[in-house]
């Protein structure tokens, strides 16, 4: 984002617009279903120095165009903690710490539709920002709970991830072997996902309009 001041997103869920605003994973807000499946596309310029604190801004955005009213509570959820046993023995550190930090789609590697698999490329990534996207934009269908980075790595990575998402594994016939799924990808990695109970920050919406305000 070139002009900190100014924010545009291509459509995004109010959900995920929460999340963002109260800086929570979108499997910490607690709302109505179709909280994700309402989209919408956001172009707001906020004030002169007001750049850096974007998730306030957008707090305030919501609550006057959506009439957002919600808080923060604390729970005891099931949680995924991401680990690595052996270190990073199996990943690459990133050699050019300037390279954009990014996990992007890599393509198919197999033409038949029922192997199709999904993976990603990241590059320069940390265990930290791993564990924060698993279940939002890389794996919201394979990893169904919030993630925290239990791996005690610093600094960024390059690795690729390459699994069949869950939602192709079920449709796999009898004949065809599926590729990894996703905690076998991350063991070739050195990674696990532990599943755990902790204390976690939800967002619990109390109240929230369907359509915005006008301008």
């Amino acid at each position: 984002m070139t002009d900190p001041s100014r924010v545009e997103t291509g459509p995004i869920s109010i959900a995920n617009l929460v999340a963002w605003a109260y800086q929570v994973s979108p499997k910490e807000v607690d709302g109505p279903g179709w909280m994700r499946d309402a989209w919408f596309e956001v172009v707001a310029t906020f004030p002169n120095g007001a750049g850096g604190k974007a998730p306030e801004m957008l707090r305030h955005l919501l609550a006057d165009r959506f009439k957002l009213v919600a808080h923060v509570d604390k729970r005891t959820e099931s949680v995924f903690a991401l680990t690595a046993p052996n270190g990073d023995g199996k990943l690459t550190r990133t050699a050019d710490e300037t390279t954009e930090s990014a996990c992007k789609p890599k393509g198919i590697t197999d033409g038949d539709f029922r192997k199709r698999d999904g993976a990603r490329e990241c590059l320069n990534v940390s265990m930290q920002q791993l564990a924060e996207l698993l279940p939002s934009s890389i794996a919201p269908y394979d990893v169904d709970r919030l993630v925290l980075d239990r791996t005690a790595l610093s600094g960024g990575y390059d690795f690729i991830i390459r699994w069949t998402p869950a939602i192709i594994r079920d449709r796999v016939p009898a004949d065809v072997t599926p590729g990894d799924s996703m905690p076998e990808a991350l063991k070739k990695l050195g990674l696990q996902l532990e599943s755990q109970k902790a204390e976690v920050s939800v967002v619990v919406v109390d109240s929230v309009e369907k359509e915005p305000t006008g301008n």
